[in-house]
């Protein structure tokens, strides 16, 4: 699943992807679990989003920034803007 309103966001998933793996982590595998967890954000109830936010901040944490992008701040700000209950945004 890609995100495509923000408009930085899929370049900059491409050159993350494209970047060497290190010694821990998969670029790759880690931006398709940060991309299913913020899409499941829209779809979780209050109890649950906190959890979900946790995991979504530590994912994202994880990557690297690209450029001049933080891959894991777009992805969650284009997550935020596709809730449209308020108290849910992350």
């Amino acid at each position: 699943m890609k995100f495509q309103s923000q408009p930085y966001l899929s370049e900059a998933r491409n050159r993350l992807v494209a970047m060497a793996f290190q010694e821990r982590w998969n670029y790759r595998q880690l931006a398709d679990h940060l991309e299913t967890l913020a899409y499941m954000s829209s779809q979780v109830s209050k109890p649950q989003l906190r959890e979900l936010a946790a995991q979504l901040h530590d994912c994202a944490g994880k990557l690297p920034y690209v450029d001049d992008y933080d891959y894991g701040a777009l992805v969650l700000e284009n997550a935020s803007d596709s809730v449209t209950e308020t108290d849910l945004r992350l």
